[in-house]
């Protein structure tokens, strides 16, 4: 897939983000999708590294904070809510627990000292 511009990148993801967490009918699958996680997290990298490689770290920055993910936030909420889901969480050890949550969470990322927060 190729877009003529930065802003196209930029408009991609935040649909894509919007889709993803709200939470329809329709979202509920792409919630877990190891694919769907995937691909934001690429529009995301795509976007940093652009304003990076122009010497714009400042909205570099401002986009990774942008996706840093809060614990009190609505979307962790979506995702703690919607982790446990999983038919095997019970039975996952830390390192799937982990893996899973990032799947559910992404493009957001989360801090490592946060991470229990998402894992009980």
């Amino acid at each position: 897939m190729q877009f003529n511009d930065i802003l196209g990148i930029e408009s991609m993801l935040r649909g894509c983000v919007v889709f993803k967490f709200e939470c329809s009918e329709d979202s509920e699958m792409y919630a877990g999708s190891p694919q769907f996680g995937d691909a934001l997290n690429a529009l995301l990298d795509s976007i940093i590294a652009y304003y990076r490689d122009l010497g714009r770290h400042d909205t570099a920055d401002k986009w990774e904070a942008t996706y840093l993910l809060s614990p009190t936030s609505n979307k962790a909420d979506f995702v703690r809510s919607y982790v446990v889901k999983h038919p095997k969480w019970r039975a996952m050890n830390m390192q799937e627990r982990k893996e899973w949550v990032n799947i559910v969470a992404a493009p957001y990322r989360i801090r490592d000292s946060e991470f229990s927060q998402f894992l009980d």
